[in-house]
């Protein structure tokens, strides 16, 4: 900043008494603190010193000038300072957005053991179907499961996002357990809405022979969570992202069915303001979430028990990304 080094430099003559030592001790010569001094008088439209050639003495002007000058100064160096403290010390308010299944079941518990590590950190969490518009709305980073267009916003991706086939036990005891595609002509399916949506993206990817030539539609819900329930009451078999159903798969109330078949779509990521200076609870928090979720997420263990670097090509999700 131009201005403020003038400023400084004005301040060191008038401690100093001298041109030559005011120089010195900023490391610049003679001849350009003279030149600066000159041109701040010209600014000023004041001259700040009255030179000899034996001492260089305050004006009265000079005088009410530096009383300013070292307030202007010291204002500056405290709020340079504030700045990079709050950027390098995690504290202050951290918005994050994320939709209400994924984010309720998992961020909302990731924050608060992130929290209980950075305690001076705040957090506001928002959980809506809609997607946030980050920068207009202010929000630190989002969390989003679904393939990203492109877009203005930075990415940092945090797990795989796969859909399994599932069902109740009492279901497969009642209507039995589909072992291959074609199985599934015969069982009462569940979908989100009248376009099978997920269901469609997965038969695309089975060879022509294993693909069933139609399902049959029990019912049709209107979100995950009322799939989720109808399928854990035994209604029939629901396409689900793994994070929705991987509790209940846990708890033995619903199975995965053909988990070699699982429905590859995007990943689950955070998305960010591009900046050049990113704030140190952005940067800590990306870090803490992406490590939470590397390797087999926890709401795939059930289905995946041992971690997804070490499974066999057999025993891992096959469907491409599309």
């Amino acid at each position: 900043m131009d201005q403020f080094r003038t400023v400084e430099l004005f301040i060191k003559v008038a401690e100093t008494g001298s041109m030559r030592a005011a120089g010195d001790a900023l490391g610049i010569s003679k001849s350009v603190v003279s030149y600066e001094i000159k041109k701040l008088e010209d600014h000023l439209g004041a001259r700040l010193f009255n030179r000899t050639t034996r001492n260089i003495v305050l004006t009265e002007a000079g005088a009410r000038f530096l009383d300013r000058a070292q307030t202007l100064l010291r204002d500056w160096r405290d709020a340079e300072r504030d700045v990079a403290e709050y950027h390098a010390r995690p504290k202050g308010l951290l918005r994050v957005a994320a939709s209400p299944m994924f984010g309720g079941q998992y961020v909302a518990p990731a924050l608060v053991d992130f929290q209980a590590l950075y305690p001076d950190i705040e957090i506001d969490l928002e959980c809506s179907e809609g997607l946030v518009d980050v920068v207009k709305d202010g929000y630190d980073l989002a969390i989003r499961v679904t393939i990203l267009p492109d877009s203005q916003l930075m990415r940092r991706q945090l797990a795989p996002n796969r859909l399994v086939l599932v069902a109740a036990p009492a279901y497969l005891d009642t209507f039995g357990t589909p072992m291959r595609p074609l199985d599934l002509a015969t069982h009462r399916c569940l979908r989100h809405d009248a376009e099978w949506a997920y269901w469609s993206q997965w038969l695309a990817i089975l060879p022509d022979h294993e693909r069933p030539l139609e399902l049959h539609a029990a019912m049709t819900l209107g979100s995950s969570l009322a799939l989720l329930e109808a399928a854990r009451s035994g209604g029939g078999i629901a396409l689900l992202h793994t994070y929705v159903v991987g509790e209940a798969i846990a708890r033995g109330e619903l199975k995965a069915l053909m988990p070699d078949r699982m429905l590859v779509h995007g990943a689950i990521s955070a998305v960010f303001p591009h900046g050049q200076h990113m704030p140190a609870k952005t940067r800590l928090i990306l870090d803490f979430l992406a490590n939470r979720f590397k390797g087999t997420p926890s709401w795939e263990q059930s289905i995946f028990p041992v971690p997804a670097e070490n499974c066999s090509t057999k025993d891992r999700p096959t469907s491409p990304a599309l």
